[in-house]
């Protein structure tokens, strides 16, 4: 006797039919178990729908948003927004994007080109204008027409307005442009995130503030573009950033005792720069506003590798880099630039924060009517010490004091394989050699790098 398992067994059983059903086209077992499974599934997992045949529709990660669709209708199953039939534009909003959430705990957005708004739900009608809330664990990506592959630069998808990040949220290869009223591009409320490969405003509409990292959120940034008319990147409440080959452009008219920035860390944020450019200027030439570079204070920590931060001012004073409050910096490989009338300062180091430069960086510190330091130190009675070297440090200051490096009472600076070179009327390499240590060799010129005349480099 053949065992029940086998498979000869098996392909010579009759096929069971229900004895009254006979002829009434009684249902095979296959259909009736699937029927009976279907049931099942469908009342342990209420998510599952059934699709115009019958069959049950798998959830899926990917919510597919065609230009060309024109729908309204709000998104509340996985039949919508599938590859063969996609969402349109007019159904990209808060509650559809917020049901798709509660939908798919891991939903990915693919968009094919065109524009679209990106606008949050204000709470009431005084409430300013703010970007749209992405749940977590959301990307928003912008592909090609046919969806297949990442559409290049000309064919990124477009969004007025603004993003909020939830955390584990990504926008890959998108451009974020201002609209709406709403004033930052992007903020990162909490968690991890990433940007990548994105546009955050352009030169022709940039938002007051680019980018905000806020309430401990950590966020990638790499690949991408950051325009605003105040602020760059904000950060604060220990968030944390790493950049990588970005570009930060910020320019803008302010008045005076107020100032624009590149990069700003208020409360123990951390931010790691690596081949990134920052580039600051106000433009106006009416308004006495400063300029910041990078800006550090309450115990905040950046580090910048292979990158390059200019601050230029047409009225006022200019820093490229100014710590406060114990904070610290690293600079490698970097060039710091600042150009303004009334003052400039490479590095301005102030409270007890600390300064490190190394690795073939560059500073530069131009003025034309006032002051002019490569690295400025007050303030730090507690005998801070920071450590310069390898590093080439240019002053220019026509009709004022070039100052290469000016250590206030108390504190320390290591200095050795330096290169100072200081240009202009009343010219000091270093203003005081107190507190200041040799630890390899120190070369002072006086009228620039090629032609000038080596000069004492402590008075």
């Amino acid at each position: 006797r053949l065992s029940s398992h086998a498979v000869q067994q098996r392909i010579s059983d009759r096929i069971e039919r229900y004895p009254a059903q006979l002829g009434r086209g009684s249902g095979l077992p296959d259909r009736i178990v699937y029927r009976d499974a279907t049931a099942r599934l469908l009342a342990q997992n209420p998510n599952l729908v059934l699709g115009p045949n019958g069959q049950i529709v798998l959830p899926h990660s990917i919510w597919f948003f065609d230009q060309n669709v024109r729908d309204a209708s709000s998104i509340t199953s996985f039949t919508q927004c599938t590859f063969e039939q996609p969402c349109g534009p007019d159904q990209f909003n808060q509650g559809n994007v917020t049901s798709i959430g509660s939908l798919d705990s891991n939903a990915t957005l693919y968009f094919n080109g065109g524009v679209y708004l990106a606008l949050g739900n204000p709470s009431s009608r005084a409430a300013a204008p703010t970007g749209l809330v992405l749940a977590s664990n959301q990307v928003l990506e912008s592909r090609t027409s046919n969806f297949q592959q990442t559409a290049s630069l000309d064919q990124q998808t477009i969004f007025y307005g603004g993003f909020q990040l939830s955390g584990n949220d990504a926008l890959n290869n998108i451009s974020v442009q201002q609209g709406g009223g709403v004033t930052t591009g992007v903020i990162a409320n909490a968690g991890f995130n990433v940007i990548q490969n994105s546009n955050i405003g352009d030169d022709s509409y940039a938002y007051d503030t680019g980018l905000s990292l806020l309430s401990n959120s950590l966020t990638s940034i790499s690949d991408s573009n950051v325009w605003a008319n105040h602020g760059g990147v904000f950060m604060t409440i220990t968030a944390a950033g790493l950049f990588n080959r970005d570009n930060i452009q910020v320019v803008g008219e302010v008045e005076a005792e107020s100032f624009i920035y590149g990069i700003i860390l208020l409360s123990s944020n951390q931010a790691n720069l690596n081949q990134t450019q920052i580039q600051v200027t106000n433009q106006a030439t009416d308004k006495a506003g400063n300029t910041r570079g990078i800006y550090l204070e309450n115990h905040s920590l950046l580090t910048l590798q292979n990158s390059r931060v200019e601050a230029n001012s047409k009225t006022a004073s200019s820093a490229a880099v100014l710590l406060l409050d114990q904070a610290r910096i690293l600079v490698q490989n970097s060039q710091l630039s600042a150009l303004s009338q009334t003052g400039s300062i490479g590095i301005s180091r102030q409270a007890q924060s600390v300064v490190t430069v190394q690795d073939n960086s560059n500073i530069t510190a131009r003025s034309v009517n006032g002051n002019a330091t490569g690295i400025r130190s007050f303030g730090n009675a507690n005998g801070i010490n920071s450590v310069i070297d390898s590093t080439q440090i240019f002053v220019e200051s026509p009709k004022g004091m070039a100052v290469g490096i000016s250590p206030s009472t108390g504190s320390l600076f290591t200095v050795g394989n330096l290169l100072i070179s200081v240009n202009g009327s009343n010219t000091q390499p270093f203003s005081s050699s107190n507190g200041v240590t040799l630890s390899g060799s120190v070369v002072c010129f006086n009228g620039g790098f090629s032609g000038g005349n080596v000069v004492p480099c402590f008075p």
